[in-house]
């Protein structure tokens, strides 16, 4: 697949992967007891109403930049994502521009599903199985294991 010119939408394969920023903070990660590691949670994967993240093969394929490209002021942690990974939990993948320079321009809209907002209870459970899914590529988590872990 050709990657569009910038500020076009375009749909987006499977194949390809999401970028998203996170702080190092406690509000953006939760401890996970299985793993015995931090996963992203809270801000993380905030839904409002969409979770915002990067279309990583537009920002490699026609910017030829990094994960790097998608930290921001405070947000040194990236996590990446597939579609297919969204799409697996029945989440909807959007391409949604915000304009024609980088890093707006892989702007991407991950909706919950594609007609409706699920109950609280299957949010819960749909970010979840999301950060299940992400994989970290940039920076690092530096919060210490909680107490007792």
């Amino acid at each position: 697949m050709t990657v569009p010119p910038c500020g076009m939408a375009a749909p987006i394969p499977p194949t390809h992967r999401l970028w998203r920023s996170a702080k190092d903070h406690p509000d953006w990660h939760t401890w996970d007891a299985d793993s015995l590691c931090w996963l992203p949670d809270g801000y993380a994967l905030r839904f409002n109403p969409e979770w915002s993240v990067s279309w990583a093969e537009h920002l490699e394929g026609v910017h030829k930049l990094t994960s790097e490209a998608a930290t921001g002021v405070g947000h040194p942690v990236v996590y990446e994502a597939t579609v297919q990974g969204a799409l697996g939990l029945g989440m909807s993948v959007v391409h949604t521009p915000q304009g024609n320079t980088p890093v707006i321009c892989a702007h991407t809209s991950v909706h919950y599903t594609e007609d409706a907002t699920p109950p609280p209870s299957r949010r819960k459970e749909l970010r979840t199985g999301l950060a299940r899914r992400l994989v970290r590529v940039q920076g690092s988590v530096t919060l210490p294991p909680p107490r007792g872990a």
